[in-house]
């Protein structure tokens, strides 16, 4: 991850365990990698420090709509808001 001018640029790797993930519908259409017990995805940064950007929002967004699509029950009343067991690596 870089700061240049105040605007952000870079990736961070993001690992949660399932069971932050069972609110999720699919999550391992997001989260596609295991390893070490955690799902593991890209999170890519952008914007500015006054207005970051990232692109993990809109793709759980997307696994939403393509549940309602599908007319598969999504239970948004399990969300877990803890996210104790977060592990993140960063790199350019």
């Amino acid at each position: 991850m870089s700061i240049e001018q105040r605007r952000l640029r870079g990736t961070i790797r993001l690992g949660l365990t399932r069971e932050y993930l069972d609110w999720l519908p699919n999550p391992e259409e997001v989260f596609s990698r295991k390893q070490d017990g955690y799902l593991w995805t890209n999170v890519h940064l952008s914007g500015t420090i006054d207005d970051p950007g990232q692109d993990l929002s809109p793709r759980i967004i997307e696994l939403f709509k393509a549940c309602v699509a599908l007319d598969i029950q999504c239970d948004q009343s399990s969300c877990v808001r803890s996210f104790a067991p977060l592990r993140m690596t960063c790199y350019s």
